[in-house]
């Protein structure tokens, strides 16, 4: 019997999600302006350049063609990100795909003292069953030093998949870092994910696994909102729980919609910690 080519490719992406080993996050604090305004609960809800951190199969989630330059400030660390991207869900509509580079750095007075990092972002994403079932996959190479020393430098890979229940609901699950990269500090996530979504309201829920956690079960749980209130403005909030190490964190964030251009801003803070908050702008033009 032979099996269609997009069933196939389903397939794939589903015995890489089912079967894949040790590999490691490597990835830096940047993670989109307005997924970490909904606490990066972005598995199921992930578009534009979020796409690129939490689920490549978001980038064919909805028809649009976005650039975005964005900065985050970690306070914690000291550690300042520079993030420009380009996502294109429009002009393809069988194959879509998405470029982005973060700069990060440090002073040699931050908490995280002479840190350097840059991470590139490839990503494609296909509509299996158009309408209803998306899979995508990308490609991130990180370079990180500190002091002038080599941290990390390597390749690895994530993969997803988003599935549309109707009109109003989504779910989406993705696997991040397929391929170790060697003193990244963080290891194999996999993540799934809700997402309850009007023209005006999406709710979205997120429940990460970290595979090579030494304590038994390392789990983030998260919960973001977005409302389009009056005016297009965007309003968001979220919250986030870690287990281990365990962490409480909520996140705010407002912005502003043009047919042609948006602008997102971000207010994240540790419950427990006070000098442990994020701050972030993101500009977007939509073309």
């Amino acid at each position: 019997m032979k099996i269609p080519a997009r069933t196939a490719i389903l397939l794939g992406f589903t015995l890489a999600i089912l079967t894949s080993g040790p590999g490691a996050s490597a990835q830096g604090s940047m993670t989109g302006v307005r997924a970490m305004g909904m606490a990066d609960a972005f598995t199921a809800a992930a578009t534009g350049s979020g796409a690129l951190f939490h689920n490549p199969a978001g980038v064919s989630a909805l028809m649009m063609y976005s650039v975005e330059a964005s900065y985050l400030y970690d306070q914690q660390t000291g550690l300042s990100s520079l993030h420009a991207s380009i996502v294109d869900g429009k002009s393809n509509q069988s194959l879509g795909g998405g470029i982005g580079y973060t700069y990060s750095v440090s002073s040699s007075r931050a908490s995280l003292p002479s840190f350097s990092g840059h991470d590139v972002y490839g990503a494609l994403s296909m509509p299996v069953i158009p309408g209803w079932l998306i899979a995508g996959v990308a490609i991130h190479y990180l370079d990180y030093a500190q002091a002038d020393q080599d941290i990390a430098d390597g390749i690895t890979l994530d993969t997803g998949i988003m599935v549309s229940l109707g009109r109003f609901l989504a779910i989406g699950a993705a696997v991040k870092n397929l391929v170790e990269v060697e003193n990244s500090g963080q290891g194999l996530d996999a993540g799934f994910g809700l997402n309850l979504h009007t023209t005006f309201f999406q709710l979205a829920t997120d429940t990460i696994v970290h595979f090579d956690c030494e304590e038994d079960a390392c789990l983030d749980f998260r919960v973001g909102a977005e409302y389009l209130a009056p005016f297009k403005i965007p309003i968001r909030i979220g919250y986030q729980y870690q287990t281990h190490p365990s962490s409480q964190q909520i996140s705010a964030g407002a912005g502003w919609r043009h047919d042609l251009f948006g602008l997102d801003l971000l207010f994240r803070q540790d419950i427990e910690q006070g000098d442990n908050r994020m701050l972030g702008m993101a500009i977007n033009l939509y073309l």
